[in-house]
Formats: C-alpha cells, sequence, structure tokens
C-alpha cells in the first residue's frame, strides 16, 4: 500500500492546532486576533473543541496518510474545510508560505482543493444560482502565481466535473461515491454515507419483503428546505397525492430560503406558461412542516446524522422511494446518502436530481426502472419540469392495484440485488486512491 505524503502546518500558537492551510502564517496582529474571522466562523475558532472542523484530520483520516511539517519527498498541501467567506476574501491574501510556492514551482508539491463530500461546485440553476462564480476566484488564485493546470487540483463529489477538465485551468478530479472500487481483499477503513450494520436484510442475498407490513406507495425523506422539495410538495398537495406517501420534512431554513422559491419558482412557472403556485395550497405545506417518521430506531444513532441511519423499517412499509438529491443544478451530479439508501435496501426508486443522472448512474453500471415506468424525466434540462414528469409516474403507479404492484415489484427482483451487490463494491473513502494516481513529474 502506498502512502500519500500531506503535508501538515506548524501547531498554531493562538488556535492551539495545526494552522489550517487557508490562514495566513502571521495572521494575528489585530488586539483581538479573532477579529480576523467573518462572524459565521468565529464562534467555532474561538471555541476548542469547534476548532476541530478545521483540521486536516477531521476529514482526512485513516492509515494511507502520513502527515509531515517538513516532507523531504513529494507531497500534497490540502486546502479543506476553509471557511465560510473563502472564495469571497481569504483565497485573495498571502495564505501560501514560500517553501510551498517554491517546492509547487519545482515539482515536489501538488495543491489541493479538496470539496469534501460536496457536489454543487460550479453547478448553474437557472433563476437561483450560479455556483461558476467560485471559479472566478480560484481563476485569478491560479494567475497571481501563474500556476500550471497540471499544479493545481480541484477535488470534489462533482460526478461530472472531470469530464468537463478543458473548461478549467486547473486539474478536476472526482472523489465521489461511485468513482472507486474496492481492490480484492480491500474494506473501507471508515464507512460513509449511511450507517446499515444493524440490518441483517442488507446482508442477506434473497429478496423478500412482506406484503402485509406495505403501508404506502411512496418513500420520500426530505430534510432542508429547498427549491426542487418545496415544489415537489406543493404539487403532491395539488394532486392530492400525499396520503400516498410515508415522508419526512423537517423544513431545516424554511425561513431562510422560502421568500427566495416563492419569488423564483412563480418567475419561471409565468415564463414557461405553467400553472403557478397557490397560496392555500403554500398554506397547507407550511402545515406540514416539520414532519418526521417515529421509529423506534431512532434513539440507536442520534445527533446531526442520523440522516444517514438506515431505518429499514421505512423501506418495508413502502413500495418505491422518491429520492430528492441534494443537487439539482446543471453542470453537476452528486450522489448521497439519499441515494444509497434505496439502493442498499433493495428499494426501487425514482431520483430528482440533477440531468442525465440516472444516465451517470448507469455508467457506473447500475441498472434503473425505465423498465417499469417512463425515466424520460432524467433528461429535462430544469428541475420543475422533471417533477411534471415524475408526477406523471406516480400517477401511473396510483393506478396499480396492490397486486400488480407486488408483481412489479418481483420482476425487479434481478436489478434490485444486482444493484445493491454492485453498490458493496465501491470504495467511499476514495480519496487516498485519487491522490495515488496523481503523477508527479520531478
Amino acid at each position: 500500500m502506498n502512502k500519500v505524503v500531506i503535508k501538515r502546518n506548524e501547531i498554531d500558537p493562538i488556535l492551539k492546532i495545526p494552522r489550517p492551510c487557508w490562514l495566513e502564517k502571521n495572521w494575528s496582529f489585530n488586539k483581538n486576533p479573532f477579529d480576523y474571522f467573518d462572524e459565521l466562523d468565529r464562534p467555532y475558532l474561538e471555541n476548542e473543541e469547534g476548532r476541530g472542523r478545521f483540521t486536516d484530520d477531521s476529514v482526512i483520516r485513516g492509515k494511507k496518510f502520513i502527515f509531515e511539517e517538513n516532507p523531504t519527498g513529494n507531497y500534497f498541501y490540502v486546502l479543506v474545510s476553509t471557511p465560510f467567506n473563502f472564495y469571497e476574501d481569504g483565497i485573495y491574501k498571502n495564505f501560501i508560505d514560500e517553501t510551498v510556492l517554491n517546492d509547487i514551482k519545482q515539482g515536489k508539491c501538488k495543491f489541493i482543493f479538496y470539496m469534501d463530500d460536496d457536489g454543487h461546485w460550479f453547478g448553474k440553476l437557472p433563476y437561483f444560482t450560479n455556483d461558476a462564480h467560485t471559479l472566478k476566484p480560484i481563476i485569478k488564485f491560479i494567475k497571481k502565481y501563474n500556476f500550471k493546470k497540471d499544479e493545481i487540483y480541484f477535488i470534489s463529489h462533482n460526478c461530472i466535473l472531470e469530464d468537463n477538465s478543458e473548461k478549467y485551468p486547473f486539474t478536476p478530479l472526482t472523489c465521489s461515491a461511485f468513482s472507486h472500487k474496492l481492490q480484492e481483499g480491500e474494506t473501507i477503513e471508515y464507512p460513509l454515507y449511511v450507517n446499515y450494520w444493524h440490518c441483517e436484510y442488507i446482508l442477506d442475498d434473497d429478496y423478500t419483503f412482506k406484503d402485509d407490513k406495505i403501508e404506502k406507495l411512496f418513500l420520500c425523506y426530505n430534510h432542508r428546505i429547498k427549491p426542487h422539495r418545496f415544489y415537489l410538495f406543493h404539487e403532491l398537495i395539488r394532486n392530492n397525492y400525499l396520503n400516498d406517501f410515508l415522508y419526512s420534512f423537517k423544513g431545516e431554513y424554511v425561513e431562510t430560503y422560502m421568500e427566495e422559491y416563492l419569488e423564483k419558482i412563480p418567475q419561471y412557472l409565468n415564463d414557461k406558461n405553467k400553472k403557478p403556485l397557490e397560496d392555500s395550497i403554500i398554506k397547507k405545506f407550511y402545515e406540514i412542516l416539520p414532519t418526521t417518521i417515529e421509529t423506534s430506531e431512532e434513539s440507536a444513532y442520534p445527533g446531526d446524522y442520523y440522516g444517514q441511519y438506515l431505518q429499514i423499517d421505512d423501506f418495508e412499509k413502502t413500495f418505491f422511494s422518491i429520492v430528492t438529491e441534494s443537487e439539482i443544478a446543471n453542470d453537476t451530479i452528486y450522489f448521497s446518502e439519499k441515494t444509497i439508501k434505496p439502493i442498499l435496501a433493495k428499494h426501487p426508486f425514482i431520483l430528482i436530481a440533477s440531468p442525465n443522472s440516472l444516465l451517470k448512474l448507469k455508467s457506473y453500471g447500475f441498472k434503473t426502472f425505465d423498465k417499469w415506468w417512463d425515466e424520460s424525466y432524467d433528461t429535462c434540462d430544469y428541475f420543475i419540469d422533471r417533477i411534471e414528469k415524475v408526477l406523471e409516474v406516480i400517477k401511473y403507479l396510483k393506478s396499480k392495484t396492490k397486486e400488480e404492484l407486488i408483481q412489479m415489484r418481483n420482476e425487479m427482483k434481478e436489478v434490485l440485488i444486482h444493484n445493491q451487490k454492485l453498490l458493496l463494491e465501491f470504495d467511499t473513502e476514495s480519496f487516498h486512491k485519487v491522490l495515488k494516481n496523481i503523477k508527479f513529474n520531478n
């Protein structure tokens, strides 16, 4: 096993942790040094425990990495866990030591932007956001130091970023859930995305589900408010489909973002001559927030990452999953635990994500469900059009009898078992492999 060497800075005298790679060496010149930080980051950095989120080993873990303050051979300088305002302000500061700059120019060091478990980078969602604005400061950063493309790497969970490498003055690479497979005899040191070890059903090669346990047609998890989740539920309420769903919707950040959604979505609907949003439906939407699914398993996996715990009972109570992924923008495809859960649970799914996400899944070897329903929604360019196509699929499945649905699920046995077996072949901690494949020319 080839170990990867990562440079770790000296212990910062104020923070008492290795100085983060995004932080200037002589940053603490203010009377109160913490005045240096943005108001969003300052509470974490003033708190000894909170500083842990800015240490490299909070993200880059495992025996495959070697951290050295003064590496003698080739090494990586990894920018990770950046502050909230880094791409607006921090990137323009002189945060790279002269020694590192010289090593980059001499071919001894590769500079890495590492966006752990994030897939939105450089995505564009008309009427809403254009995350490509992050490109401008990165391009300025590269021009400032006259870096070459093979000296700067941008590693993220955007599955299509490296497909478009020619667009960028840096080298984009993907370390998504499905970008690398485990080698023979290799195990995952830190399993990510979904905790499923408590589910014997997952490890069973058989394909069984109990008809008498099924209570609803669809399962749909939602945590944070996002435009596609709001619009989906608006339309489910409009069409009286919500009673067919076992769903959760915590609605986190609803007060922060709903004003924007209620402005931007109507603009698109009006421009495309589609049905407008209805005040009475919006009112009903607010009334369902927050909704959680009660389960006896919740206490077994408490905390902020409960969403990564596989509640197998929910899948046994439903026929199909409607997955509302984290990202829906163009120029990005991202697969989180939301997609992984139904694959693990051998649960058929409809995927509301970025355009061509099903196509990307197929490129990894997964099989989808176009034999049983129309999956043309995947090619629609905008999320509202994708959701309208999904609503047609929902209507179609609602028209089936329970016996027909059971038969349909039985027909899917080969696809569902194939997908689960394939999923377990992937290395969800592939950052080491991505770095190991980067070549040094010195």
